[in-house]
Parts: structure tokens; sequence; C-alpha cells
């Protein structure tokens, strides 16, 4: 007996028993910074040369600051940085 029932198989790369690769997407997603890598002891504060806390990436660029600088200029510089990266929280208040 010959089986003559059409047999539809999913594109290549959606097969069910696959690791599920979409191949045809109709969704737009925005596109997202790439994420900034982290600040080092050799990272200085754009204005005074203090170890840097906090990385401002702009649209062109990036600007690097000290916990103090990056409080003073937040306000301006926040609406139009890309990314902010805040690693304040990495001091630590002296043990006595």
């Amino acid at each position: 007996m010959v089986d003559d029932t059409p047999h539809i198989l999913p594109p290549s790369g959606n097969a069910v028993d696959k690791c599920g690769v979409v191949i045809d997407v109709t969704g737009t997603k925005a596109p997202t910074a790439p994420a900034a890598p982290a600040l080092t002891n050799a990272d200085r504060c754009d204005r005074c040369g203090a170890q840097a806390r906090v990385r401002v990436v702009l649209t062109k660029g990036e600007l690097l600051f000290c916990a103090h600088h990056a409080r003073t200029y937040e306000a301006k510089l926040r609406d139009t940085a890309v990314q902010w990266v805040d690693e304040t929280s990495a001091l630590q208040a002296p043990t006595l």
C-alpha cells in the first residue's frame, strides 16, 4: 500500500525537533547598545583624574566620571545618554 497523503515539512531550522531557529520574523526590535565593559582601576574621571566609577555612553563617544562628578553632571546628561553604567556601589565605607 502506497501512502498518497502529501507530507508538508516545516522550513529547515524551524523543524519541531530542531533548536527552533526562526527564519521569518515579522516583528521589529529596536537596536540595543552593546554592553559597556566594566570599569577598571585604569579608568579615570574626565574632569579630575580620580578613579572613574560611572561610564556615560553617548551617541558619539563616552564620558568617564568619578562618583562626585557623575552626580554633578547627571541631570544634564541622563536624558541624552544611551547608557549610564554606575559602579559607585563598588565603593565601600571604611571599616573602623
